[in-house]
């Protein structure tokens, strides 16, 4: 699941007429900070890289990186990471999944979520 997320990801900002268009510039060297610091405590399954703009070649624009990291480690992932960052969170079962997904959209407010499991778990 996790080369795929990846591949997904790498097919988009490596197409030349989908990323730079798909992608948002970082204004601020806390946002690249930010996305440092949490790769630090994850396993990175695919390492952020630059992505050039043919209309503003001055924008700094990067991939998101794709971090693994388990469900108990909370003070890793749930939390508001702005920044070129997607978290893969290993659960045990479908019913965590849910449970930490309804959790964080309570406690954090609005959220990009998706779960994963097989279709009989849901």
């Amino acid at each position: 699941m996790v080369a795929g997320i990846s591949n997904a990801v790498k097919g988009l900002v490596e197409n030349p007429k989908m990323g730079p268009y798909t992608l948002g510039a970082i204004q601020n060297d806390l946002t690249v900070s930010r996305v440092d610091e949490a790769k630090k405590h994850t396993t990175v399954a695919l390492d952020s890289i630059p992505v050039p703009h043919p209309e503003f070649p001055d924008a700094r624009m990067k991939s998101p990186v794709v971090m693994v990291t388990d469900a108990a480690d909370t003070a890793v992932w749930m939390h508001e990471c702005f920044g070129p960052a997607l978290f893969v969170v290993k659960t045990e079962s479908s019913a965590q999944r849910l449970e930490l997904a309804a959790r964080a959209a309570t406690e954090l407010g609005a959220m990009t979520c998706l779960c994963f499991g097989p279709a009989t778990h849901f």
